[in-house]
């Protein structure tokens, strides 16, 4: 028999149900019209097609999946870099070939990103840009709905050494396999690692493992391919499947001992303590090289006897560059062929392959005094190649010389390489060439011992090539 307490307790819960009555609570409103918040839809097509019953990610998750392939990615604070953000003209102000490398750069990066289907190389020294490039084109794929994974090569070789431990949630085996199959890689700073046994033959596994598999990777580097492990550098340089591609080029030790030997005298010279008094043609010469100096392209040559102040506007050049920054290699054409054969001496650090590259490399250079060399056959063939490369490669370049231009008539015909350096210098395509007609700028008389004074020994004639 049931206790009068419950049957009270009923009672009662049974009249406040009576004037109560429970209210149906509504339906939630969806806040995707679309799948009404299932993340999922189908498409209206025929039973013969291919796509019916199948379901489809809605509109709705595509957020979504970015996020979460952009928290999946590693890129961190990397993920706002994109190519829209990229400064193609660089951090600091860049000459002409180095502006249209970066610009190719970036041209590149931007293609490979709408469809990676090989390996992408990214050389350069630090702070040339590759990270960002290399971020952007991780970004891209994301914002395309595709998974890529983005990590710092030692980085990277410190979370593998850290599965060892008692204390890791994944085993080695689980992070290098999911690593080695990522469907994009991005491997930053490769040969910054400690170049151990150990990581090298990791970093050969992986590489090796995608480069068979031909998965697409992208690798930075801020090391030469020929500084890197030969096992390395093999697969990076193999045209098969990698595309190398140099951001920036890197300053040779060579170039820079040879920027900083720079004569006190030249330093002072300046475009402002140019005296360009009423001679027209040193207004246009000056005018020329002040362009040139602000925006380095073509050649630059600037012929005139000796006195005319051809030197002067070659060294204001380059004084005004590195004021700006901007590194110019200024050498007379005697003491660059002085130092051409001392690369040869077995007293020399400089062996001349590197001692030369270096200087027809330099992405701006002076040469003062072309024409005041000892004419030997070794010597007109290296100022031929000097030339010959740069003219081919376009590199901005400033030549004077005391040569009459009609001098090419009066050249025997076994005087081949003059004959074809001529022709470059008075291309007009691409060389511009200022005559200094004035007469030679006062020098102080010389003073001698006794205090006698005299005037300077007049110039030697243009001909002279002694």
């Amino acid at each position: 028999m049931e206790r009068l307490g419950d049957t009270l307790i009923r009672m009662r819960l049974a009249d406040f149900a009576r004037k109560f009555p429970p209210v149906a609570p509504e339906d939630p409103v969806p806040s995707c019209p679309i799948c009404k918040d299932h993340g999922y839809v189908r498409r209206d097509v025929p039973i013969d097609h291919p796509d019916f019953g199948r379901a489809f990610p809605c509109v709705c998750q595509h957020q979504e999946v970015k996020d979460r392939l952009r928290r999946r990615s590693n890129l961190g604070t990397l993920s706002n870099r994109t190519f829209e953000s990229f400064r193609p003209e660089g951090r600091s102000p860049l000459g002409d070939a180095a502006q249209r490398r970066l610009q190719e750069a970036l041209e590149v990066c931007r293609s490979f990103a709408e469809a990676p289907l090989a390996w992408l190389v990214l050389g350069g020294p630090s702070g040339c840009g590759k990270t960002h490039l290399a971020a952007a084109v991780a970004n891209r794929q994301i914002e395309l709905g595709h998974e890529a994974f983005f990590t710092v090569v030692p980085d990277l070789l410190d979370h593998l050494r850290a599965t060892f431990g008692p204390r890791s949630d994944v085993t080695y085996d689980e992070l290098f396999e999911s690593v080695r199959n990522a469907p994009l890689l991005i491997l930053d700073d490769l040969g910054t690692q400690s170049a151990s046994p150990w990581a090298q033959e990791k970093l050969f596994q992986l590489l090796n493992h995608r480069f068979n598999a031909e998965l697409p990777t992208v690798i930075s580097t801020n090391h030469r391919l020929s500084e890197l492990d030969e096992r390395l550098r093999a697969r990076l340089e193999d045209k098969r499947v990698a595309r190398v591609l140099y951001v920036q080029e890197w300053e040779s030790p060579v170039l820079e001992a040879l920027l900083g030997d720079w004569p006190t005298g030249l330093k002072a010279q300046t475009f402002e303590s140019f005296q360009v008094g009423s001679q027209p043609t040193l207004r246009d010469a000056h005018d020329a090289a002040v362009d040139f100096a602000l925006r380095p392209r073509g050649w630059l040559v600037l012929v005139g006897d000796v006195g005319r102040g051809k030197t002067h506007l070659a060294a204001a050049i380059k004084n005004d560059r590195d004021r700006h920054d901007q590194p110019t290699l200024f050498m007379t054409v005697p003491d660059l062929l002085d130092y051409l054969r001392a690369t040869y001496g077995p007293a020399s650090d400089v062996a001349y392959d590197r001692g030369f590259d270096a200087i027809r490399n330099a992405e701006v250079l002076v040469l003062d005094d072309y024409g005041a060399h000892s004419s030997t056959p070794w010597a007109e063939e290296k100022l031929f190649q000097l030339l010959n490369h740069r003219f081919n490669a376009r590199l901005a370049t400033v030549i004077t010389t005391n040569l009459p231009f009609d001098r090419h008539a009066e050249l025997a015909p076994q005087q081949q390489q003059e004959l074809r350096i001529f022709s470059r210098l008075l291309d007009g395509d691409f060389s511009r060439v200022k005559r200094l007609d004035a007469p030679p700028f006062n020098r102080p008389r010389l003073t001698l011992r006794g205090g006698d004074r005299r005037e300077p020994r007049p110039p030697r004639p243009a001909s002279n090539r002694g």
